[in-house]
This record gives structure tokens, sequence and C-alpha cells, in this order.
């Protein structure tokens, strides 16, 4: 069921924003290692950041779903994660 952008607002919280944000920054640093521990076959290393990544996956998903505002700060986080991976690694 669609709410309206007042009740989803009515219902936002900047510190579940900000937990949002930390959780997808850290998930994809995480992806970004988990990348690099297959492509060097490091199977602990990558099972244990692929558990991680999970685990994030989830606050993320349900964050969302209780109230479309927080894919915002999920985009936001992942965007930064991911680049500062690519950039740091390069």
């Amino acid at each position: 069921m669609w709410i309206s952008l007042s009740e989803a607002w009515a219902d936002f919280s900047f510190t579940l924003a900000g937990l949002v944000a930390l959780a997808y920054f850290t998930l994809d640093i995480l992806y970004g290692y988990y990348t690099i521990c297959i492509t060097k076959r490091k199977a602990w290393q990558a099972a244990t950041a692929a558990s991680g990544m999970y685990l994030l996956i989830a606050l993320g998903v349900t964050s969302v779903v209780s109230n479309y505002l927080y894919g915002i700060p999920l985009l936001i986080g992942a965007w930064i994660g991911t680049y500062l991976v690519v950039k740091l690694h390069t």
C-alpha cells in the first residue's frame, strides 16, 4: 500500500535514516572486499563478508518496506561506499 508523502514524512526518523546510510555504506565496502576475496580465492574471508552483507541488506530492506523515504539515505550510503572502495583500491 502506497502512503502519502506527508504520512511517510511524519513517520521518518533521522536517526534511523543515518543508520540506514551507514549500513549501506558499510555494505558496499564489504561487497568490494567480498569481490576482492573471491578473486583471490580467500574462502573464509569471502564467506564472512557475505554473512555481514546479508545482515545489512536485511536492515535496509526492512527499513525501506516500512517507509519508502529510507531509500534516499540507503542510496546515498551505497554510492559513497562504492565510490570509496573503487577509488581507494585502484
